[in-house]
């Protein structure tokens, strides 16, 4: 698993765009020109200029705004298609619900001036990412539950999710929020606050309906915080233990995560992304529907650029980008995720 939101994050700045000298030149933003790396765009082949790619943009007239914000998708999409190609094994340990057996919809539970849920405990690893898939709600009558979702570290609430409930039925609501140590650490709380609900969460009392799937790598309890009603982290010394599960099921899935490792040694992946980006560029001057001076110069040379030459004795015999990405690739691949070292572990 490579979470694409962090990853988007940090691409803008490893390798950077060389400002254009030539009179009428884009503008480039600060952030675009920045490297941490050291390593450039430009230098990484003669045909990935920022000339070339206004030229064959679909946009005749694209701005210098449009045009940086082009350049910036460029290296997002290069890192991410560089993480996936690194990390291309198996990355999933395990999805189901929390509760899985059946209930009966026959007895609730009163509403009083808390917050209830779930505390959610990571295993304190950052290579461990639990994925919350859906949320499930069962209330005796319809009305609107807020759902919350707290990392002990943050006063504000990460995320939320406002449920259309109906009355003495299951309702799936899908969210895909994603729960680790990398961003935070802490526990993390979900649940809502009763104090001034009218729906009464249905009671999960019936046989094994109570009984909660154990996850590897995580620790899930119900819990209640009395006495609180506000939308804002609570103390955490305040929580209960509890029993009752709220009438909240989850939908949760677990993988390996690899966010880490590409987040804390990012300029090691410098070379792969100036290389990727670059492939991708050339790519983009081979099958661009443009017609202009610059990609009738160039295109005719992106094809052999791309894929090398071992054929053509009317040109030099040489290795494509394709293949210094390969290269690349595979010497990431043997250094942080050897085969049979990196692996989900149960």
């Amino acid at each position: 698993m490579i979470q694409i939101d962090v990853i988007n994050t940090i691409a803008p700045g490893v390798v950077g765009w060389k400002q254009p000298t030539a009179s009428g030149s884009p503008v480039l933003t600060a952030g675009n020109i920045a490297s941490s790396s050291g390593l450039y765009y430009q230098f990484g082949h003669g045909l990935c200029t920022v000339e070339n790619i206004k030229s064959c943009v679909d946009d005749i007239a694209i701005s210098d705004a449009n045009l940086n914000a082009y350049l910036a998708d460029l290296s997002k999409n290069g890192l991410s298609d560089v993480c996936h190609r690194v990390f291309s094994d198996e990355d999933h340990i395990d999805t189901g619900l929390l509760l899985k057996y059946e209930n009966k919809f026959s007895e609730t539970i009163e509403n009083a001036v808390d917050f209830v849920g779930f505390e959610i405990n990571m295993s304190n690893r950052n290579d461990i990412s639990m994925v919350i898939n859906s949320l499930i709600t069962e209330f005796d009558s319809s009305g609107t539950i807020k759902l919350l979702l707290f990392n002990s570290t943050q006063n504000a609430a990460i995320s939320s999710s406002n449920v259309t409930q109906v009355a003495n039925s299951a309702v799936h609501t899908v969210v895909g929020w994603t729960i680790n140590d990398l961003q935070y650490g802490g526990k993390w709380y979900l649940g809502y606050l009763r104090g001034s609900l009218a729906p009464k969460a249905i009671k999960r009392n019936y046989q094994m309906a109570s009984f909660m799937t154990y996850f590897n790598h995580v620790e899930i309890n119900p819990i209640r915080v009395p006495l609180w009603n506000a939308e804002t982290m609570f103390n955490p010394s305040d929580v209960i233990y509890e029993s009752d599960t709220w009438g909240l099921n989850l939908n949760v899935s677990l993988y390996k995560d690899f966010t880490n490792i590409v987040n804390s040694n990012i300029n090691r992946f410098a070379k792969a992304l100036q290389l990727q980006v670059c492939c991708n560029v050339v790519d983009l001057i081979s099958n661009t529907v443009r017609s202009n001076k610059s990609e009738r110069l160039s295109k005719m040379y992106a094809l052999m650029e791309l894929n090398g030459n071992r054929t053509n004795p009317n040109f030099p015999e040489h290795a494509g980008l394709i293949a210094k990405l390969g290269r690349e690739i595979a010497s990431l691949q043997n250094t942080y995720n050897p085969k049979g070292i990196i692996r989900a572990t149960l």
